[in-house]
């Protein structure tokens, strides 16, 4: 009996030993995880704020730093931080710029006012007044509406959003408000048609191509056909003949961008993105309409990453900074402006 209860007792020193051992051990680990992960977090954090801090300024490629003669580095002092209410109720910090800031330090569109028709590559940022048309107004001095949409096609009915028939019927003064139903195409639509336009001279810049893609627009049939991509554009062209007869009508195709994938993926109706940029491209020399080839002029993909938002399609505010300088400079060598 003796025997045993020295065996029990060794065996329960043992035990608790291992134990207090194993405790040790787990806590040593543990430590050295949160050391390790403080370290990664330290870097992490030091990576993000290297890519903020090269967020504040342009990353472009050769062809847009020739740009100098368009935009400044001094349009920067015309932001200002302002705290706004996100839609969950915290607030976020977003770079705005005052409504009493003259912002027409390169006024080589004064006295012209652009219409931009489009989808969410014009209304991304377009709330902190960050959007394409935004910093396109801000360089160029022009009066401009954004008169977009997400989701815009330009064949009626692919999606069930507003085409761009349905935007440009809205601005001439031919749809109704409620049927449009966006707030950014809305405002725009509203504040063109309250002002005189007697002393303005016009420009009307036109994007869709990408959700015509997505959404499998037919690229065949009648050109008299809305539902169709090619009679989408042919209708709206025709409108703004009828109508704003003095205007001057630019296509833009859409940049590059990281989900492009050279735009060869097929869609549903076995057509590419290219397929699309094509289209547009042919249509605008058969119908005497001037591209800017924004798909060549600036690319949003490697090596400018940083300027496109986790989707890997919307520009973030560097990004509709880079379109905005490119569209600027187009704008100016194609009407031959000083």
């Amino acid at each position: 009996m003796g025997k045993k209860l020295i065996t029990f007792i060794y065996a329960m020193v043992l035990l608790t030993i291992v134990l207090l051992c194993f405790i040790i051990f787990f806590k040593l680990v543990k430590k050295g995880v949160a050391s390790a992960t403080s370290e990664k977090t330290s870097a992490v954090e030091q990576i993000v704020e290297s890519v903020v801090s090269v967020d504040e300024e342009p990353v472009t490629s050769a062809e847009n730093d020739a740009q100098s003669s368009v935009t400044s580095s001094a349009d920067d002092s015309w932001f200002e931080d302002t705290s706004v209410e996100t839609a969950n109720g915290s607030e976020e910090t977003v770079r705005t710029i005052p409504d009493d800031v003259d912002t027409t330090g390169h006024p080589i569109l004064e006295g012209y006012e652009v219409l931009f028709i489009g989808d969410s590559l014009f209304t991304e940022n377009d709330e902190e007044g960050l959007s394409i048309p935004c910093y396109f107004g801000y360089y160029t001095g022009a009066e401009v509406y954004n008169c977009s949409r997400p989701a815009m096609t330009a064949s009626r009915g692919t999606n069930g959003w507003t085409s761009l028939p349905e935007a440009v019927d809205a601005v001439r003064g031919g749809f109704t408000f409620d049927t449009v139903g966006d707030e950014i195409l809305d405002d725009a639509v509203r504040a063109y048609r309250e002002k005189d336009h007697s002393d303005k001279k016009r420009i009307i810049i036109i994007d869709c191509c990408i959700n015509d893609y997505t959404y499998s627009s037919p690229l065949e049939g009648d050109i008299n056909w809305l539902e169709n991509y090619r009679g989408g554009l042919k209708y709206t062209v025709d409108a703004i003949h009828e109508s704003l007869p003095d205007a001057k009508i630019f296509f833009m195709t859409p940049y590059r961008y990281t989900n492009y994938a050279g735009g060869t993926d097929l869609n549903a109706f076995l057509y590419t993105q290219n397929d699309y940029v094509e289209a547009m491209k042919s249509f605008a020399a058969e119908y005497g309409i001037d591209i800017i080839d924004i798909q060549n002029r600036v690319a949003l993909d490697d090596p400018n990453l940083h300027a496109l938002k986790d989707d890997g399609l919307h520009p973030k505010r560097l990004g509709s900074r880079m379109v905005a300088e490119s569209l600027s400079l187009a704008i100016k060598e194609k009407l031959n402006l000083e």
